[in-house]
């Protein structure tokens, strides 16, 4: 399958837990530690299922240690999201991440070697163009003004942007299924780490949680570990920059997805369906197939 249809699959989940995310820390679970925790206890159960199928070989200290510290950074780069998205306006924060690309670009240059034409590179640039154009909803100078959750959002994406880069190094030259429980354990111990540095009392917070909860935390996780993994393996077999800018399309996914919200659900999601916001939003779009086509033709 064509690394670029699996990118896009993955955009696509990772753009439905966003709205889920922003759900969760607004009306459900307000700690960001928590949330996040939430997210290693679930990487370790979905490796413990991997292995219970296919076992798990055993890799070098080098290896080992570069995806579980790929895994660790990426549970710890959630807490910085869930901050952000709490104190301010999703539309403030999405785009702001479509700096992710552009730091992969150098790190994969630096240390995968890999280059992009000329084509892919135009193609990079309308990409991240086209989705800012989707993520920003009302353009204007406070979009722009180095807000609080500014700092939350760059530190999330410093800490997020190495990962897939990191995965890519090591299972590039062994197996996928072994470099991803790895990754998943890094996650777990992750994890570990946040209940300590916060203090939580894990057990009696899970506890609290009601039934209907538990059923969006779990849609949540299974979507989001189904979006890493599908992530990893575009990377592993295209170019790590290509895929991380397929991943900005994500505003595409959640203006689909808000104006069939805002058109069957409207007590739900209320978003702007006025015609002269579609045809600009549309503009968008057609910029992003136009980036699509040149970084893969």
């Amino acid at each position: 399958m064509s690394w670029l249809i699996i990118a896009l699959t993955a955009s696509f989940l990772f753009g439905m837990t966003n709205f889920i995310d922003r759900f969760l820390v607004e009306k459900r679970i307000k700690d960001p530690f928590f949330v996040s925790i939430i997210g290693g206890i679930a990487a370790v159960i979905a490796a413990g299922i991997i292995i219970g199928m296919r076992g798990l070989s055993v890799l070098g200290w080098g290896d080992a240690g570069i995806l579980l510290l790929s895994g660790f950074v990426s549970i710890i780069a959630l807490v910085p999201w869930y901050k952000a998205i709490k104190i301010d306006d999703t539309s403030r924060v999405v785009p702001f991440f479509q700096l992710i690309p552009v730091v992969v670009l150098g790190l994969s240059y630096l240390l995968l070697d890999e280059r992009l034409t000329r084509d892919q590179l135009i193609g990079f640039v309308l990409i991240i163009g086209g989705g800012l154009s989707l993520a920003v909803e009302r353009p204007s100078q406070e979009l722009f003004r180095i807000r609080r959750s500014f700092w939350y959002v760059l530190l999330s994406i410093m800490l997020w942007a190495p990962v897939a880069v990191l995965f890519k190094m090591v299972a590039i030259g062994g197996n996928f299924w072994d470099a991803l429980v790895y990754e998943m354990i890094g996650a777990g111990l992750g994890s570990v780490a946040l209940r300590y540095y916060a203090r939580i009392n894990m057990w009696s917070g899970l506890r609290a949680l009601s039934i209907g909860t538990w059923g969006i935390v779990g849609t949540n996780e299974v979507l989001y570990l189904a979006a890493r993994g599908l992530l990893f393996y575009a990377t592993l077999i295209g170019p790590t920059a290509l895929v991380s800018v397929v991943g900005g399309i994500q505003p595409l996914f959640a203006l689909i997805t808000g104006v069939v919200m805002s058109i069957w659900f409207p007590e739900i999601i209320r978003e702007d369906i006025k015609r002269g916001t579609l045809l600009l939003k549309l503009s968008a779009i057609a910029v992003i197939l136009v980036g699509l086509v040149c970084v893969y033709l």
